[in-house]
């Protein structure tokens, strides 16, 4: 984990985050909805103050078209989210290089019951990236 990592309040993070993503965050904190809602452009923004979201039990960034790169830009971030029970990820676009971005990650997020990862152009390559993971997330449901 980086030595960046800071745990924050839900206040912090609402004050951090632009106010439309701030807007989704749950009033307790534990649930952030942002399907269909951030671009590529925007995800610098949302990037840093998500790595110290701690407290997040749900993470939706489903539809949102991140491609590769923004699946290489989320994958640090979503290393910290060990609390996380839900991850909605589909429709993406991520493709092989976004699963081999993703895998290290979802390794470590062995609290989820919910993963959604369709929809994202994976190939056989990708598959055999995200494989190891996925076997590695025994409470999925």
């Amino acid at each position: 984990m980086s030595s960046n990592r800071k745990v924050m309040t839900v206040a912090e993070a609402r004050r951090l985050l632009p106010s439309k993503i701030a807007d989704r965050l749950s009033d307790d904190g534990t649930e952030l909805k942002l399907g269909y809602r951030v671009s590529l452009e925007e995800l610098p923004a949302l990037v840093p103050v998500l790595a110290n979201l701690t407290f997040l039990t749900g993470l939706e960034l489903h539809a949102n078209n991140f491609g590769p790169v923004g699946a290489k830009a989320l994958a640090p971030s979503l290393m910290n989210l060990i609390n996380l029970t839900k991850l909605l990820l589909d429709t993406n676009d991520f493709g092989d290089d976004g699963a081999k971005a993703l895998a290290p990650a979802l390794m470590k997020l062995t609290k989820l019951t919910w993963l959604e990862l369709s929809i994202n152009e994976f190939g056989p390559d990708g598959a055999k990236a995200l494989a190891p993971a996925l076997a590695n997330l025994t409470n999925l449901t």
